[in-house]
């Protein structure tokens, strides 16, 4: 994490890939959270707080609950699988 919030300070523009991969939701196997698994959720406000313009792309298979994101993400790109 500290080597990719480096990186976004020095970049001009962010594009931040999150989500969920096979591990966590596939046929006949559901997930029993909708929030972003591990430390997604404070990663993404830590990139937004650089003031870096930002797109986030969010792959997953299924819903996903953005909670206090959703509100201060300047671009959000779906990429179901």
């Amino acid at each position: 994490i500290p080597a990719a919030l480096n990186a976004g300070r020095h970049a001009d523009r962010i594009v931040l890939c999150v989500g969920i991969g096979n591990e966590q939701e596939h046929e006949g196997k559901d997930r029993t959270a909708t929030v972003l698994p591990g430390l997604q959720e404070s990663f993404i406000l830590e990139v937004l707080s650089l003031q870096k313009p930002t797109v986030i792309v969010l792959i997953n298979g299924g819903i996903i609950s953005l909670g206090p994101i959703l509100p201060v993400v300047p671009a959000l790109i779906e990429a179901f699988y």
